[in-house]
């Protein structure tokens, strides 16, 4: 989005001037070093936000309003920032810019990277994505279902009603409407979860972040392949309405178990784990054994065998996670994998287990830097950064949050759904149309 308003601000003829000659931070430090300065400390506004404000202030601002728009508030600060030189005496004030705990202090990562093919994956009709938000899946081996969301509709931009099928072989996106009252609700952050071929589980969401929604349906699309079917389970028990959760299918003992995962509410962080089982439907909570991460939301959960991998996340801090964590689902402890480099902590990504490589997908962190493609070996803890190539405009870059994304196994190759958010100052913006990455390179 940043190049979103460089953009803007060429096109009212005042640009911003300094942007090429002092692109990163470093640069205006050593800018007026050069000048005759003693020192310089340059933060950015995700620094300022977490490390100088108080937490009486946090929460003092955190409470004015409900607020939702993780993504852009943290995109938005790594690219502001606030630079201070010193002379004499009055270097005694760094330190109250810049604490032990920086951002900047942290262990640097190496962002000079390979890269992996990216391309436009046509579909018909094209546009027919331009969502945020949202939740897709496999139906089946051949088709994928996307729901919900905040996108372009014949309304304008608005959150999002309409079910799409996407038919891998012909290219063909279609609408899909439901054949009874009870048609999936305008919703946002829930998740879909395949149960068995043409029997899905939708989850959660929220309407806004005042109503977040708790109830299951079973989602499944009727032989004439334009209508849908989605019917409320009745639950005596289920887990506490939230949104930006994760949910994946794993099998138990030989039983197949859907496990919801952490979230928020309007309030609260969760940290709990619950499982439906696929035959009875019914919902359980896990109690889980201490140590435990910290409740997060905006995280991503997959399978690996017999254990979940969850990684990333925000916390109740809103600080970003980096660790992975491996779940064992026969005593559902908790352990951190152990990888050659450290993760950059990142949320609102997806991931993916192919060939025992753990793949992370896009994200947000508390940095400029744009995520591509992290693969983690899971048997060496061998960790790999590839940054995406691509022939889209830098003024329409790929943004890779809020998206969903789904893997082609036969292609060796991932495909990208939406993606995109509202800017504060300058409008909604998604990416245009699916995006297909060629991953063969790293998995084979």
């Amino acid at each position: 989005m940043f190049f979103h308003r460089c953009s803007h601000f060429k096109k009212i003829g005042s640009p911003l001037k300094s942007i090429e000659r002092y692109p990163t931070p470093e640069h205006h430090k050593q800018r007026y070093c050069t000048l005759g300065w003693a020192s310089s400390v340059c933060i950015d506004m995700n620094e300022l936000y977490c490390n100088i404000l108080s937490l009486e202030e946090k929460n003092r601002i955190e409470d004015l309003e409900l607020f939702d728009e993780y993504e852009e508030f943290h995109a938005k600060c790594s690219h502001y920032m606030i630079c201070c030189a010193f002379n004499g005496s009055c270097q005694e004030l760094k330190s109250q810019i810049k604490s032990e705990n920086s951002l900047s202090n942290k262990e640097e990562v190496n962002y000079e990277t390979p890269s992996i093919p990216s391309s436009i994956y046509p579909c018909t009709p094209e546009g027919a994505v331009k969502r945020y938000g949202h939740t897709s899946s496999f139906v089946d081996a051949t088709k994928i279902v996307i729901s919900g969301g905040f996108g372009v509709t014949s309304s304008g931009h608005t959150k999002v009603s309409q079910v799409h099928v996407l038919d891998i072989k012909s290219r063909n996106l279609s609408e899909i409407e439901c054949e009874d009252a009870d048609a999936i609700d305008c919703r946002m952050h829930h998740t879909l979860t395949r149960l068995t071929d043409n029997q899905l589980l939708i989850f959660g969401g929220r309407k806004s972040p005042a109503k977040p929604l708790n109830n299951s349906c079973l989602f499944s699309i009727l032989p004439d392949g334009k209508r849908y079917s989605c019917k409320p389970l009745q639950c005596s028990v289920e887990p506490e309405a939230r949104w930006r959760h994760s949910s994946t299918l794993i099998n138990i003992s030989g039983s197949k178990q859907v496990v919801v995962y952490g979230g928020k509410s309007t309030k609260i962080v969760f940290g709990d784990l619950w499982l439906m089982d696929v035959e009875s439907k019914k919902w359980s909570e896990v109690v889980l054994p201490q140590p435990r991460p910290t409740p997060r939301h905006s995280q991503s959960c997959c399978v690996w065998g017999s254990q979940l991998l969850i990684t990333g996340g925000l916390d109740s801090n809103e600080d970003p996670v980096g660790v992975i964590a491996l779940v064992n689902t026969v005593d559902w402890t908790w352990s951190t994998l152990k990888t050659s480099q450290v993760i950059q902590p990142r949320y609102s990504h997806t991931s993916h287990v192919v060939n025992d490589q753990l793949l992370l997908i896009g994200g947000v962190g508390l940095s400029p830097v744009t995520f591509g493609v992290t693969s983690i070996n899971l048997l060496n803890g061998l960790v790999l950064n590839y940054s995406l190539s691509t022939d889209a405009s830098p003024e329409k870059p790929i943004m890779l949050f809020k998206f969903t994304s789904e893997f082609l196994k036969d292609e060796n190759k991932l495909v990208v759904f939406g993606g995109g958010g509202n800017c504060f100052s300058f409008g909604t913006h998604f990416n245009a149309t699916p995006i297909c990455l060629d991953i063969s390179n790293i998995v084979s």
